[in-house]
């Protein structure tokens, strides 16, 4: 035999039997631990924010460290929205909730935005002020925010909290205000049925 050479596995016989048994448990326990992480996600989604259930306590703090809970907005229906400076998907949104805030001036709606993965405080509020959205934009970390909600780092998120303090309907991923669908949603939530909603 020559040195330096590796022998491939041969097509037929026993090496090529073990070879394509070991391959094909490979292949099933990679289907079956994905199908578990997807299973347990999907739980996770479905026990953190469920109809009609009270929103977990949560705060995020302001540029100056001020922390606000949700809790203070109660009275109000509030549009609670995650994003990221990173996210397009997330910043693409915005538009719409400024067209749904202004649509419902007067009506009890608020929309609050939470900042995530930024250490540059001043320079995400210094953007955010200069896109000129009119609704307050808070700051927190997906771990902490992860550890109320156990949702997955995939981001945006917007849970639409009810006047009472309960969950109304939620979306992950891209949220469109001004969809046919999403407005009809909104406006169940507001109209004091409790709706739910657990993919965007």
């Amino acid at each position: 035999m020559t040195k330096g050479w590796i022998t491939a596995p041969k097509l037929f016989g026993r090496d090529s039997i073990r070879w394509s048994g070991g391959l094909l448990f490979l292949i099933i326990l990679i289907s079956v631990v994905a199908a578990l992480v997807e299973r347990r996600e999907r739980q996770e989604y479905r026990a953190t924010l469920s109809l009609g259930e009270m929103m977990p306590a949560y705060t995020a703090s302001s540029v100056d460290e001020t922390e606000v809970s949700i809790k203070e907005f109660q009275g109000s229906f509030v549009l609670l929205n995650f994003w990221a400076t990173w996210c397009s998907t997330c910043v693409d949104q915005f538009p719409g909730m400024q067209l749904l805030l202004d649509e419902f001036e007067g009506r009890p709606l608020k929309v609050v935005s939470v900042h995530l993965d930024g250490e540059d405080r001043a320079g995400v509020q210094e953007l955010w002020n200069r896109w000129g959205y009119g609704w307050l934009n808070l700051f927190d970390h997906p771990a902490r925010v992860e550890a109320v909600f156990g949702w997955g780092d995939r981001y945006p998120k917007t849970i639409l909290v009810n006047r009472d303090g309960t969950v109304g309907v939620w979306w992950r991923g891209r949220m469109d205000p001004t969809s046919p669908e999403n407005r009809a949603l909104i406006d169940e939530a507001m109209s004091g049925r409790a709706v739910w909603r657990p993919e965007g």
